[in-house]
């Protein structure tokens, strides 16, 4: 019956018994059908047939036993031609007797199965596409998909539409690894090449991912489809896709150009914390608030992180212990976020990170609660133990604000009361809680809760079940301190089984109080009882506070308990000192509001020097139309104010309702106080170290006048804030004061630098080296050393009181000079130079320059670096002291070359073709050194220059000429004018134009037969500079010739500047005349400006007949060149010229 059944029914079928054993009875066709296999071809498995075959006899044996009618399993398996199968069996189970007979009815469910596994690959992709695509979002230049185990790349490479592939050579479809590899060659920086090519190969792509690591992050430079080369980011998704479960990649690029310079710059800057290497506040602030500026409505966090119980390591282990525990802290907060958010060192022990594009809060909380936990450190040291922990405030934008100022205030404020509810805990700011106060804040104020006269409790308002109750409430309801607990408000306070029905839960909120009369039938009492919604550990409670008035009439409803009162103020006060960024306004906010819960005219606080015993009243606060008189609080000696001063010695506060009252017996006091208009004060002293430091007063308070506990309260946190924020301060002032001398240092000339000022009309640059400063310090110490550097700063501040100097080193300083005229900058300076020279044992080398042209402050400070090092040089060659700049040997063999007359001039005449006749000569160095024979200018003058040594060259042939001039002149000769060529440098020094003096008046010859050569190179100087130069020059009756004219450019403005009586045409000009027609042009104008500006005109190079004869129709008649004449020696010259 069973059988035939089983033949009609549409679904494979097979029947099954058991005893001890399974056996197969019988199969309907379309189950032999299901496996492909027929009923001659020996399929009879005794139970659905699975490739897990043990694992179904098993459930199929447990059912049996438990008696139970009916099972579906889906098992896995493979047909007669090998394919894999899915199928789903309904089994019924019919017992008879000793026997069970198992209906199988069985379902294909493998094309079903595939379509699940294909939606689920689907998914996962699509979940990973959606991370794709975000990235695209994300600005990104280019994105693209890799096949990371056939070592493909599956798509086009789009940046601004062009393809990348095409720019090395390749298509879709192409090996990945290989356009790495052509990529890394064609486009990468040198530097970045090697960095690129490993950190983003398969290989290693593949081993990351074994790792767990799902996402490869790179940066480098490289170019972009305009083929300009900029910082970008290659960031990598790794996953497996489809059946085969092969390895992906999501490629992203982006253009992090600016934020990688804004980086390098923080670097160059040197704005990170110096102990941790985290961003410095200022650092943070800045990079945060550009973040905000562009992205307002991006998600975002801001975390600030307070070590709990860091003191104690500091006290108790050292500073030098508690600065490693800063830097192990800052190594763990920089691994938690892996680079992916900012994290600076906001103070002391306070941290602060922004997380960038959170994924939701639920991130950032798991972040915290990571930090919590990797900040919970336990240390020890002489057998006992020292533990940290951290507490973190936690704001969210845009929720809770859009700047950083706003996001500050905010998670300052959760920090608080993260702080509050307890150590190692995080609190998240909300904007419904921002003026709430967590109950648990009053709780740990024992005092203030305990000693009330009123009921006070905190119940939950979904269990009704007591959380809190203080003394009185215990009291009145006989139950003792920690039994509350699980004990419902409605049975200890009403009596009551069940829920009150006169419950205010539904009317009460988290900003305000519900105030009420009610008669306790109970407690057998009458109360005024105010209800309200409270913060106990971040979810809001019921808090009530119930004032018997049995005995009272008259109440009014809108008193507030005093000491609520004052632990309200307490918490504002506390507020108003973190806020502000500046000291000042966070004390007068304070003040503001100590004076206002007072009703007082006047709150403020006198600090005290320990030393002399003199108090000064540092701040202030005055009620509207209330004068001020903190200038006139300065300087008070306490000895003669014993009665106050011997009160805070002995710890006591003062509190004087009526200052009439002590006017007979302490006159004195009386006095200061009337001369302030103080006719009642509250006042009370603080402590440093246990000494009396100084003290916190209100004067003329209206109200609470007996009220001494909110100033007692407040004194240790305004003391604490004022410690702290001036420590904070003298540490910013460190960071860029030089701490012996007081002047800017090397961390602030950086930063001046970076942000240097174009907005003024001339600068002035003085660069200053203190001669022998190491020999001094050697020879009489460093204390002797310090006290020049003190007085070299003063003397510098007395010159420029009001710019910018800068101690760079020990020994080094540079003074920057905003808009002051040239003749007003030199004045100071050399005045200062004078002073210096006085004032110090060996001066003081100076290298100064000003401009109002050329505004580069890089170039000026290199101008005034080499004139300073030459001024080195010559206090070195003085000084018999060898230092750092200084190189003796070379110095030493230069000088003996010149004695050795070793450096001997050549003479290349200057011809005048109408004339016919050498008119003038230029004088040439050469060096004839032993056994190298004549060794030409190009091989030493570099040398020279380097160690800047060419100031001696030039004044050694300045006086070589003068020397031929005289001999000429004693032996009759025809005097031929000489010019002589000056360096920059040396032109540049500021006794430059002395020097030629005293060597000039050793010689009795004409001054007008000597000019000097000075190349255009020149103009980079300022014009001032060089108009007073050139006079100095003209004054001491010299000539002056402007050489290489328009070897870079033809600097005109240099002409209408300098006074010069020659310009010298440069040989570039000269070789191309010929074949240029544009350059006969421009020549020829030059020569008719020389004329009209009567300047003589020297074509310098002419070597071939042609260019004389376009030279003489082009007006110029003297000419310098090998076509007349090389450079020859002086007696070849007097031999050829002077018959």
């Amino acid at each position: 019956m069973i059988t035939k059944i089983c033949n009609h029914l549409n679904t494979a079928c097979a029947i099954i018994t058991y005893r001890h054993n399974f056996h197969f009875e019988y199969a309907n066709d379309l189950y032999y059908q299901l496996f492909k296999y027929k009923r001659n071809d020996g399929f009879n498995y005794s139970l659905p047939y699975s490739n897990d075959y043990q694992k179904v006899k098993n459930t199929i044996t447990s059912i049996i036993q438990k008696k139970e009618e009916f099972l579906e399993i889906e098992t896995q398996s493979f047909n007669k031609d090998n394919d894999l199968i899915w199928t789903r069996s309904r089994l019924s189970f019919i017992y008879n007797n000793q026997s069970v007979y198992i209906i199988c009815l069985v379902e294909n469910i493998t094309e079903n199965k595939k379509v699940l596994k294909n939606l689920e690959i689907s998914h996962q992709k699509y979940l990973h596409e959606g991370q794709f695509k975000a990235a695209i979002a994300s600005d990104a230049l280019v994105s693209y998909e890799i096949n990371i185990d056939d070592d493909l790349i599956i798509e086009d490479i789009i940046e601004n539409t062009v393809n990348m592939l095409k720019l090395v050579d390749l298509n879709t479809n192409c090996s990945y690894s290989e356009f790495l590899l052509r990529w890394t060659k064609k486009c990468v920086h040198p530097d970045d090449k090697n960095k690129f090519y490993q950190e983003l190969h398969p290989h290693r792509l593949k081993k990351l991912f074994e790792q767990g690591i799902t996402e490869v992050y790179c940066e480098y430079r490289s170019l972009n489809a305009t083929q300009k080369q900029g910082w970008v980011s290659t960031t990598i998704h790794l996953l497996h896709v489809g059946e085969t479960n092969k390895l992906f990649g999501f490629v992203y690029v982006k253009d992090i150009n600016d934020k990688k310079i804004h980086e390098l710059e923080l670097l160059r800057q040197s704005q990170s914390d110096p102990l941790t290497k985290l961003y410095n506040r200022t650092a943070f602030g800045q990079i945060v608030n550009e973040y905000l500026n562009k992205k307002r409505e991006s998600s975002s966090a801001l975390l600030l992180i307070d070590i709990d119980n860091f003191k104690n390591i500091n006290d108790n282990l050292g500073h030098s212990f508690g600065d490693t525990v800063l830097c192990e802290i800052a190594h763990k907060l920089t691994n938690i976020f892996n680079n992916k958010a900012i994290i600076g060192r906001y103070g002391g022990d306070e941290f602060i990170i922004f997380i960038k594009d959170i994924p939701s809060k639920k991130y950032v909380y798991h972040k915290a609660s990571i930090i919590l936990e990797e900040l919970h450190l336990y240390y020890s040291s002489n057998y006992q133990e020292y533990t940290i922990s951290s507490s973190i405030g936690i704001t969210f934008s845009p929720d809770d604000g859009k700047t950083l100022h706003e996001l500050f205030e905010q998670t300052d404020s959760a920090l608080y009361r993260a702080k509050k509810l307890g150590k190692s805990q995080y609190f998240a700011f909300n904007d419904s809680y921002q003026d709430i106060t967590p109950v648990t804040n009053y709780i740990s104020k024992g005092w203030l809760i305990d000693e009330l006269d009123e009921i006070v409790y905190v119940s939950s308002l979904d269990t009704y079940e007591l959380l809190y109750l203080n003394r009185k409430g215990r009291e009145i309801t006989g139950i003792e301190a920690g039994e509350y607990n699980h004990i419902k408000c409605y049975e200890a306070l009403q009596g009551r089984t069940s829920p009150c029905p006169f419950c205010t839960n539904a009317k009460l909120n988290l900003n305000e109080f519900y105030i009420w009369e009610f008669s306790n039938q109970h407690l057998n009492k009458d109360y005024i009882v105010k209800d309200k919604l409270v913060l106990w550990e971040g979810t809001p409670m019921r808090m009530e506070i119930a004032v018997d008035v049995s005995d009272t009439h008259n109440f009014n409803l809108q008193r507030v308990p005093t000491e609520f009162a004052i632990e309200k103020t307490i918490l504002d006060c506390l507020q108003a000192l973190t806020i502000p960024d500046t000291l000042e306004e966070a004390i007068n906010n304070v003040l503001e509001i100590i004076g206002n819960f007072y009703q007082a005219t006047r709150a403020y606080i006198v600090e005290i020097d320990l030393n002399t015993k003199i108090g000064s009243n540092t701040y202030e606060w005055c009620r509207e139309n209330y004068p001020h008189y903190r200038d006139q609080l300065q300087r008070i000696d306490l000895n003669e104010i014993p009665y106050i001063y011997e009160a805070f010695e002995h710890h006591n506060n003062l509190i004087i309702n009526d200052c009439e009252a002590i006017k007979k017996e302490h006159p004195r006091e009386y006095a200061h106080f009337i001369s302030r208009e103080a006719h009642s004060l509250v006042t009370i002293p603080y402590e440093e170290t246990g000494i009396f430091a100084g003290y916190i007063g209100v004067d003329n308070p209206s109200i609470n006048q007996n009220t001494i506990a909110l100033l007692d309260s407040i004194n240790f946190s305004i003391v604490n804030e004022i410690k702290k924020r001036r420590l904070y301060e003298k540490t910013q002032y460190n960071l860029y004061h030089d701490n012996l001398s007081g002047l800017l240092n090397r961390n602030s000339f950086t930063q001046f630098l970076s942000y240097e000022n174009s907005a003024v009309y001339s600068q002035g640059v003085i660069l200053a080296d203190i001669n022998g400063l190491k020999e001094i310090n050697r020879d009489f110490g460093h204390y002797h050393g310090d006290k020049i550097i003190t007085i070299i700063s003063s003397i510098m501040n007395s010159y420029f009181p009001s710019e910018k100097i800068f101690r760079l080193s020990g020994d080094e300083f540079i003074i920057i000079v905003n808009d002051l005229e040239y003749k007003q900058f030199i004045e100071a300076t050399k005045q200062m130079e004078d002073t210096l020279l006085g004032s110090t044992p060996n001066g003081v080398s100076l290298g100064y320059t000003w401009s109002e042209d050329n505004m580069d402050i890089n170039d000026l400070i290199h101008q005034a670096e080499e004139l300073m090092m030459i001024n080195k040089q010559i206090y070195y060659e003085r000084a018999d002291t060898y230092k750092k700049h200084y190189s003796p040997k070379k110095l030493e063999n230069l000088l003996k070359c010149f004695k050795a007359k070793q450096f001997v001039v050549y003479l290349q005449p200057k011809f005048d073709i109408d004339q016919n006749k050498v008119v003038s000569a230029e004088a040439l160095v050469r060096l004839e050194y032993p056994g190298h024979g004549l060794i030409m200018p190009n091989k030493f003058i570099p040398t020279l220059e380097k160690e800047r040594m060419t100031r001696y060259l030039d004044f050694y042939m300045f006086e070589q000429i003068c020397e031929i001039l005289e001999r000429w002149q004693k032996e009759g000769k025809e005097l031929i004018p000489i010019s002589v060529n000056i360096s920059r440098l040396t032109l540049l020094e500021s006794d430059f134009t002395n020097s030629l003096k005293r060597i000039k008046n050793k010689y009795n010859i004409p001054n007008n037969f000597i000019t000097l050569e000075i190349t255009e190179s020149i103009g980079n100087i300022d014009r001032s500079i060089i108009a007073t130069i050139s006079k100095r020059i003209k004054d001491l009756g010299f000539n002056i010739s402007l050489d290489d004219f328009g070897a870079k450019y033809a600097n005109m403005s240099l002409l209408s500047t300098l006074n010069f009586d020659e310009l010298k045409i440069d040989k570039s000009m000269i070789d191309t005349l010929v074949n240029n027609d544009k350059c006969q042009t421009i020549l020829h104008h030059i020569i008719e400006m020389c004329k009209k500006i009567n300047v003589a005109c020297v074509a310098e190079g002419v070597e071939t007949e042609k260019q004389i004869e376009l030279l003489v129709c082009l007006g110029c008649n003297i000419i310098q060149g090998f076509y007349y004449s090389k450079p020859i020696s002086l007696q070849e010259f007097e031999d050829k010229y002077h018959q």
